[in-house]
C-alpha cells in the first residue's frame, strides 16, 4: 500500500492587506498538488480561483487583480498598463 504524503500550505505571496502594510495573511497553495494550475487559497473575494486565472486577472487589470471583482472601471493610469493576456 503506497504511503500518502501529508498536505502542506505553501505561502506563495502576501495578500493585499499585508502588501498595504496592514496585518494580513498570505496567498497559499496546498502541496503536494498534481495540477499544473493549483487553486490559490486566500485570494479575497475569489474562492476557487486558480493561480493562472489570478495571474490573468492581474495582467488584465494593470497589475491589480482586485479591480476585477468590484466591477468598477480601471483608473486611467491602470488602463495604460492593462491588456488581455494570451496565456
Amino acid at each position: 500500500m503506497p504511503v500518502l504524503a501529508s498536505l502542506h500550505y505553501f505561502d506563495l505571496a502576501p495578500d493585499e492587506l499585508h502588501k498595504a502594510d496592514i496585518s494580513g495573511g498570505t496567498h497559499d497553495v496546498l502541496l503536494p498538488d498534481a495540477s499544473a494550475d493549483p487553486v490559490l487559497l486566500g485570494a479575497r473575494g475569489r474562492p476557487g480561483v486558480t493561480f493562472v486565472e489570478y495571474l490573468r486577472a492581474a495582467v488584465a487589470h494593470g497589475g491589480f487583480p482586485g479591480w476585477e471583482p468590484n466591477g468598477l472601471p480601471l483608473p486611467e493610469p491602470l488602463r495604460a498598463l492593462a491588456f488581455t493576456p494570451d496565456f
